[in-house]
């Protein structure tokens, strides 16, 4: 009896010593679909990487990130009254929230669940900016994810083996395009409407251009990607405010231009997946529902498609010395040009689970891939 005794102690100890090795050996992303989410594109879906700039697209201000848990502190820099779709895409796949690269230090910060790149204000092309604003282009992203693998990344796995097989199940977000036709063509083209043909080059040049930087991250370790077409940027209150559209109504000539980028993606897309070995691709249909968030706001549960529920600046940002609306779940914008919390998780819910939005498949599919 005596001998049984003394003995339960060391088997449990030799018992919990292997259990403890082999938690060592095996990979931390064993038990995730989606190991990590990385970020990439313009104001949708930027955290906070501004906050350090000299630019005036910031969100870091009250009323900024009031619904967001933890309040404005923790959302960062976001451009809503809370989370922003890829947050929830995030917190569904059991992640942490990819904070914002620019607000971390590398050298201390301990997660693998994925990191934010976005940048308000940002276009494909280095040159899209407004007047002396900085911001941090796709191109800047591409190059600091690298640094994220070289430096940071490449000390958290044990080879080249276990690195890639992680980088090849996490999701690749790209959200960005907007920027380059209100902040390069428009603003380059002065009093002037681009003519169909103009607007016909720029979307492939800014494609052509997309293609490149896809490569890279493919390159890099991507495989699983999520492109986000650009939105209906047309219907947002700052057009409604500045052209004075009826109610219900869109500017036609500004969203006439990002149909026809939107419409040349599709193709480029399944020429990206033929080409790059091994890659998935979802489309993410963002202009048709935005398109419909204003014309049909009531089939969401929104009261109120055409004003911003915060009050506005002369730059059409959020007044940090007012108040926002009270019931902000009604409203489909936030500020002058970004979606409240709940459009993000409209958005959301039929990107990742449901189908139509996010296209040949959703993101619980391609998690699956």
């Amino acid at each position: 009896m005596k001998m049984e005794k003394t003995s339960m102690p060391i088997v449990f100890v030799c018992l919990f010593s292997l259990i403890l090795l082999s938690l060592e050996s095996c990979s931390c992303t064993a038990s995730k679909p989606v190991p990590a989410l990385y970020i990439f594109g313009d104001s949708n879906v930027d955290a906070g990487n501004n906050n350090k700039l000299k630019t005036m697209f910031k969100a870091n201000v009250p009323p900024y990130g009031i619904d967001f848990p933890g309040g404005l502190s923790a959302s960062g820099g976001r451009a809503s009254n809370g989370m922003t779709y890829v947050d929830f895409f995030a917190k569904w796949l059991g992640l942490q929230l990819p904070p914002a690269v620019n607000n971390v230090d590398l050298n201390t910060v301990e997660t693998i669940d994925g990191f934010n790149y976005a940048s308000a204000s940002a276009g494909i092309l280095e040159d899209s900016r407004f007047n002396d604003n900085e911001n941090i282009y796709l191109g800047k992203q591409v190059s600091m994810f690298n640094d994220t693998v070289e430096k940071y990344l490449t000390k958290r796995f044990k080879d080249k083996a276990e690195l890639s097989n992680y980088l090849s199940k996490s999701i690749f977000v790209i959200s960005i395009g907007g920027n380059d036709f209100i902040f390069n063509l428009n603003m380059k083209m002065g009093e002037k409407t681009p003519s169909p043909d103009q607007i016909s080059q720029f979307s492939e040049k800014l494609l052509k251009l997309l293609g490149e930087y896809i490569k890279e991250l493919y390159q890099l370790g991507a495989r699983k990607f999520l492109i986000n077409e650009i939105g209906a940027g047309g219907c947002a209150p700052q057009l409604y405010l500045m052209k004075k559209q009826q109610p219900g109504g869109c500017d036609l000539e500004t969203n006439k231009e990002v149909v026809s980028y939107n419409e040349k993606l599709v193709p480029e897309i399944k020429k990206w997946e033929s080409t790059f070995q091994g890659s998935s691709f979802v489309h993410m249909k963002m202009f048709d529902i935005a398109n419909d968030f204003v014309v049909n706001p009531t089939h969401y549960g929104f009261t109120d498609s055409r004003h911003a529920c915060c009050q506005l600046t002369e730059h059409n940002r959020c007044d940090a010395n007012k108040g926002p609306c009270k019931d902000r779940s009604k409203y489909v914008y936030f500020d002058a040009a970004h979606l409240t919390e709940a459009a993000h998780k409209v958005l959301a819910t039929k990107c990742f689970s449901e189908k139509g939005v996010c296209v040949p498949m959703n993101l619980q599919e391609l998690a699956q891939k």
